[in-house]
């Protein structure tokens, strides 16, 4: 649970995934190349399908898929916190920028949290049953905090006139595949019925991202 973090409470009673929809709705007009928001955007997407495995609604039909999900959201996660770290660098020193960053350093701990989870065993129905809703918990916290720092961005952008062309990890290893292509069903995989009893977890792929350069575009209105 997140809790006074400068006026920024997490509302336990009201879900975290409809409150970030919420916000990141405000910036519908805003294009794609803005990067945060665009991958803000992405992991709306692929959260809202992994809470729609559990009401057999969505694309994730089995564990597996689900699992797969959740590692691609934790990749997106450490990604956009460094995008955040990266426009913070612009934000002039003061209080703005100390409370931007005192809620967006919340992101990467909540992010190990939900690797840790995914790691564990899910051995029978009633464990998996348990890792899921663990790892949609964590899930909703992840993206209202999320949600809550795009917002602060905007405000500061608006604050201090920042103009700029984008803040970018170019060349990042999947950063622009991902956005297009946010699920993938292994179709021989068994369905949600039968899928809640078998959680093994297929091979996952993991591309290092090497040593990329870094260029700041960020595009606010």
């Amino acid at each position: 649970m997140i809790g006074g973090l400068s006026g920024y409470q997490y509302n336990g009673s009201r879900s975290g995934l409809t409150t970030a929809r919420d916000i990141l709705d405000a910036y519908k007009d805003v294009g794609d190349d803005n990067d945060i928001l665009k991958r803000a955007r992405f992991m709306l997407t692929v959260a809202t399908n992994m809470h729609g495995f559990t009401r057999s609604d969505g694309k994730i039909k089995t564990t597996q898929d689900f699992f797969t999900q959740a590692e691609i959201f934790t990749e997106e996660c450490n990604r956009i916190y460094k995008l955040i770290r990266m426009f913070s660098y612009i934000v002039p020193t003061g209080e703005d920028k100390r409370v931007l960053m005192q809620i967006a350093d919340h992101i990467p701990r909540h992010c190990g949290q939900l690797q840790l989870l995914i790691q564990l065993p899910g051995l029978g129905k009633e464990s998996t049953f348990r890792k899921v809703d663990s790892i949609l918990r964590e899930n909703n916290q992840i993206m209202y905090l999320i949600a809550k720092v795009v917002q602060m961005c905007f405000s500061n952008a608006k604050t201090y006139n920042l103009d700029f062309r984008g803040i970018t990890l170019s060349g990042a290893s999947g950063g622009n595949d991902d956005s297009s292509q946010p699920f993938t069903s292994n179709a021989s995989a068994s369905n949600l019925d039968s899928g809640f009893g078998s959680s093994r977890r297929g091979t996952s792929t993991s591309t290092a991202a090497g040593n990329k350069r870094t260029r700041v575009s960020f595009l606010l209105y």
